[in-house]
């Protein structure tokens, strides 16, 4: 979990993987916070990365401290496809999710959380802000912790993937590995629209 200090302050930003992590370390260090990651408990899990429970067991955290971004669930795992595979066109989308899906029911924290859904890095008692609009978790940071943050100025910054088609997944998937999502990601799909509102 990276913990950023900024105006007198501590702010602990559980990291969903790719939720905008990159941008938002980038548009921290612009103003001079310092940003550190505690050292990982669990075996898999780099420590930037580490999910709600072990993390709460640690820290006692609140809306007052910290935040969490959460992303669109199919849109999500496209990046993540993107990221780990590099493959823009998408072409060994299907073979390559459905082998992933089962490596992480068997062991969820297969590449480092990046799979593991979301629902387990979030809680009722920090805040959740959503990847498609980043302004409000400018708007709280700026309000509690330092009136110079940006983080829209910068949504460029720190991109990996860069730009790909985003197909539906009953385009891309067959039925078995969109039942395997789905047993995967149903419950960030609730948290998703729960946010959305």
């Amino acid at each position: 979990m990276p913990r950023w200090q900024l105006s007198g302050k501590t702010v602990y930003h559980i990291h969903i993987p790719k939720t905008a992590g990159s941008i938002l370390k980038h548009s921290a260090g612009l103003i001079g916070t310092s940003v550190d990651h505690f050292r990982g408990v669990q075996k898999n899990i780099p420590p930037q990365h580490e999910h709600f429970e072990l993390l709460s067991k640690k820290f006692n955290l609140n809306k007052n401290n910290s935040f969490t971004v959460i992303r669109e669930p199919w849109l999500k795992t496209l990046s993540t496809y993107v990221y780990w595979s590099k493959d823009k066109s998408l072409k060994n989308c299907n073979s390559w999710l459905k082998e992933m899906f089962l490596k992480v029911l068997d062991e969820p924290h297969t590449q480092y959380n990046h799979f593991l859904p979301q629902y387990k890095f979030v809680s009722d008692t920090i805040n959740i802000f959503k990847h498609d609009n980043l302004q409000e978790l400018e708007k709280w940071l700026q309000e509690n912790f330092n009136s110079k943050f940006k983080i829209v100025e910068n949504i460029q910054e720190g991109k990996v993937s860069g730009k790909y088609e985003k197909p539906k997944k009953e385009d891309i998937l067959d039925k078995e590995t969109i039942e395997l999502w789905n047993k995967l990601y149903t419950k960030d799909e609730k948290l998703w629209l729960i946010n959305n509102k």
